[in-house]
């Protein structure tokens, strides 16, 4: 069993395991103590920094959204969500590919993304391809994109930013 205390500004784990006799009867407990407060104080600080870079994504006017190797919907702005009609967390953590692309692209987009996870195919910067919104309506979306990489070049996804072009073609 753990739990969180306070103690003026520490935050602190406590744990409590029960011990036990030869025979498996509780004789005692084990007491553990974590100092978490830095741990928090981190956890606070990494929060306001990802709300202030989706503050800044969601000032652009454009659909912005980040897909992890996998493909998965990690980040997405107000402009995605307005454009797919759907609500953030309708979004993060779906499959790009399975929810958002018509059916009879999704074999071939798939399989371009997971060559370029893995860095057997060169990354494309700039493609047109439609998504679909909610209500099953297809939009013409121009996509630049951009891999991600961690300090060490490893990729850990792709940012997408795209343009709502179905109206040019009209």
């Amino acid at each position: 069993h753990f739990s969180e205390i306070y103690i003026g500004k520490k935050v602190l784990e406590l744990t409590i395991n029960p011990t036990h006799d030869e025979i498996g009867r509780v004789n005692g407990a084990a007491l553990i103590v974590n100092d978490m407060t830095y741990r928090r104080l981190f956890e606070v600080a990494l929060r306001h920094e990802i709300d202030k870079a989706q503050r800044y994504l969601d000032f652009a006017a454009v659909l912005m959204l980040v897909l992890d190797p996998q493909g998965k919907v990690t980040l997405v702005n107000k402009k995605g969500c307005a454009i797919l009609d759907f609500l953030i967390e309708d979004i993060i953590g779906k499959n790009w590919f399975d929810a958002f692309t018509p059916q009879h692209l999704q074999a071939s987009l798939k399989t371009d993304f997971l060559r370029m996870m893995k860095g057997e195919v060169k990354t494309q910067t700039y493609g047109e391809y439609p998504i679909i919104r909610k209500n099953g309506q297809q939009r013409l979306v121009a996509w630049h994109t951009t891999i991600l990489t961690d300090d060490t070049g490893v990729i850990t996804g792709m940012l997408y930013s795209g343009e709502d072009i179905t109206e040019r073609g009209k």
